[in-house]
């Protein structure tokens, strides 16, 4: 009875997984069905699942924008493999591999967040071990995007647009970027009691 239990929830999770991703590419949802699928996404999130496509749903109360800040590293297999995640900040000087169990999180999907900064680049590759011997995948590279085109709208675009600023010495920028970021630590501090 509980094996059944456990496979009908994991059916649920694999539909509403399937559902998401498929309208986290679609042009146009419907502004109620997309509430739906931002608490879809935002129930995952508090069983402790991230994955890529939901940065789609950011941006809500339910989804924070901070979700953007994260990127990812994902890797399918079978569940039952052990997966290692060698990763190493990409710098010019080689830096000792960082080496970590990666997350499975349903089905064969296992991943690892990274929260970089503009101009910062990590270098991993995965390995994986199964009762067939242990396979070692390619080098990949994540970096973030620079997107300047709009005004920052979570803590690391922000401190990354300041540091561009700094580098093109915009000090007018820099100063307004600087008072944004202050009122907004100042309305956290009001808002939200830090422990």
């Amino acid at each position: 009875m509980e094996i059944e239990l456990d496979q009908v929830e994991n059916a649920r999770d694999v539909c509403a997984l399937a559902l998401l991703q498929y309208y986290s590419e679609a042009d146009h949802v419907e502004p109620e069905f997309y509430e739906k699928l931002q608490q879809e996404v935002a129930a995952f999130m508090d069983k402790g699942i991230l994955l890529p496509f939901f940065r789609k749903y950011a941006g809500n109360a339910e989804v924070p924008e901070e979700l953007a800040d994260f990127l990812y590293a994902e890797y399918h297999t079978s569940p039952k493999a052990a997966v290692t995640i060698h990763y190493r900040l990409h710098q010019e000087f080689e830096t000792e591999w960082i080496n970590e169990p990666m997350r499975h999180i349903l089905g064969g999907i296992f991943i690892r967040t990274f929260r970089l900064f503009a101009g910062e680049k990590i270098e991993y590759y995965i390995s994986e071990q199964d009762e067939n011997g242990e396979k070692t995948g390619e080098k990949h590279l994540l970096q973030r995007e620079e997107a300047m085109d709009a005004w920052p709208e979570t803590g690391v675009e922000l401190l990354n647009r300041m540091n561009h600023a700094i580098q093109t010495e915009d000090s007018q920028a820099v100063n307004e970027m600087i008072c944004s970021y202050e009122r907004i630590n100042e309305m956290t501090e009001q808002l939200f009691e830090l422990k």
